[in-house]
């Protein structure tokens, strides 16, 4: 059941009509309500996620030796701090050289397992990295560090650490209205698991892919290469902003048709109140996302003049840098944005509070009108904005360019 928005005729006709109607009013502004606080709890969750992760800073002189040797030495250099570092090496006693950080992350601490290098074990290459995941139901979050195998060594003796991964997406906010969204706001599972298998086919690693869908989790669960994960990251990126953006002209238009209701009004402002906080929180964490890259783009430079590492890594640190500034500049953009939203909003309310109290004319409601047809104008050349700046991602090598495979039929490789 979708939650429509009356219009100021159609809900004076029902008032005038009936005052027990008045109960359809209230239940959307309880609805509304209630996404406003599930936003701003998301929100807080996203900030303590992003602040546990980061702001504990650990230095540690580590001798060499073992891999798990390396991690405990990470455990007690945060003591006291409690951090959740699990390890799968499968029994394998990988080898870490000397280390020596000073005021550093836990991540960036993790990081230097990735730039180990390959190791050689009964014929087979090994390569050790390191992952953060955030638990489905909140708290701390977990760093997984892992071995992985990368095949016989006279078969593979060139092929990239970072081979095969595992990734999680979620898409049940693109799959399930909100409050007072219309229905063409929503895309069915199918059409998100159709463009996700469509990318990996046009990546060419859709055999070497494996796509789990659980329906009522919502979560896409995916193992296989890098660049497929990477790919398919990216299309639900970009269906998340188109379905945001189509949210966001649903609610203008519905705000247009009750620009001299209050309580209608009070109830989009809160909502964009909220909106603006969890851009403000998204942009947090894309700055904290580009420290990393820049972190890590440095580090493999001196790598690859140190012959540890290959010039491949390298270009892979460059791709990241260049999608963390992208991300930056989405974030901004949709900053602005919500803010411009915040403010229209708040004019709107105060010229509508001054029309139903009696200090408003026809000609204030036309100049309403009015201007908020130039700030949807004005949002539109923003919107134009962020088309152009995905525009000159693509062109960038070796980033995007999956990401323009948005139809395509059923790949082979993903079974659900």
């Amino acid at each position: 059941m979708h939650t429509r928005r009356l219009t100021p005729l159609l809900a004076a006709a029902i008032l005038w009509g009936s005052a027990p109607h008045t109960t359809v009013a209230q239940d959307a502004t309880v609805d509304r309500e209630a996404k406003r606080q599930a936003l701003l709890e998301r929100a807080r969750a996203d900030r303590a996620l992003s602040d546990a992760s980061s702001e504990h800073l650990i230095s540690i002189e580590f001798p060499g030796g073992t891999l798990r040797e390396y991690v405990d030495a990470i455990k007690r250099a945060a003591a006291p701090e409690p951090v959740n570092i699990v390890v799968r090496d499968n029994g394998v006693e990988f080898s870490i050289d000397p280390v020596t950080l000073t005021q550093v992350s836990i991540e960036s601490a993790l990081a230097v397992i990735e730039h180990s290098g390959q190791t050689v074990v009964n014929g087979r290459y090994l390569h050790a990295g390191a992952r953060l995941t955030k638990p489905s139901g909140g708290g701390q979050p977990v760093h997984v560090v892992y071995v992985q195998d990368l095949g016989a060594e006279e078969s593979s003796p060139n092929r990239s650490p970072e081979s095969r991964d595992f990734l999680v997406l979620q898409i049940k906010e693109l799959t399930t209205a909100l409050p007072g969204d219309p229905p063409e706001s929503v895309v069915p599972a199918e059409t998100v698991l159709t463009a996700i298998e469509a990318v990996l086919e046009i990546a060419g690693n859709a055999d070497e892919t494996k796509v789990k869908y659980h329906a009522p989790s919502g979560l896409v669960m995916i193992a296989g290469p890098v660049n497929s994960l990477r790919a398919a990251e990216q299309v639900l990126s970009q269906m998340s902003r188109d379905t945001s953006v189509r949210r966001s002209r649903a609610r203008e238009l519905q705000t247009s048709q009750g620009l001299t209701n209050p309580e209608m009004l009070e109830s989009e402002l809160a909502d964009a109140q909220a909106d603006l906080e969890l851009a403000q929180v998204r942009m947090h964490v894309a700055s904290e996302r580009h420290q990393l890259a820049e972190q890590g783009l440095a580090k493999t430079h001196d790598l690859v003049e140190g012959g540890f590492v290959s010039e491949g890594d390298l270009e892979q640190r460059r791709v990241r840098m260049i999608e963390s500034q992208a991300e930056i500049e989405e974030c901004r953009i949709e900053m602005e944005r919500q803010h411009q939203r915040v403010e229209q909003l708040r004019r709107s309310l105060d010229r509508a509070r001054a029309i139903s109290s009696g200090g408003g004319s026809a000609s204030e409601i036309d100049a309403l009108r009015t201007e908020n047809t130039m700030l949807r104008d004005r949002l539109a050349v923003m919107e134009a904005q962020l088309a152009q700046l995905q525009g000159r991602l693509n062109s960038q090598p070796g980033v995007g360019r999956a990401g323009t495979g948005a139809g395509g039929g059923r790949s082979g490789g993903g079974g659900r």
